[in-house]
């Protein structure tokens, strides 16, 4: 999780969605996190929605 204020930092609205993607990979990989997680996929999720409409 250590690359996601780089992802963040960019500009590009492709990375909310590969970021959400790989995310679900986690929650599967990680159920132990699935929390933390989710508050990131979230997140990720708001910011997908907001630049898509805005």
């Amino acid at each position: 999780m250590g690359y996601v204020p780089h992802i963040i930092a960019q500009r590009s609205s492709l990375l909310p969605m590969v970021t959400l993607r790989i995310i679900d990979q986690l929650e599967r990989l990680f159920p132990q996190n699935l929390a933390l997680l989710s508050i990131v996929k979230r997140n990720f999720a708001w910011r997908l929605k907001v630049e898509t409409t805005g």
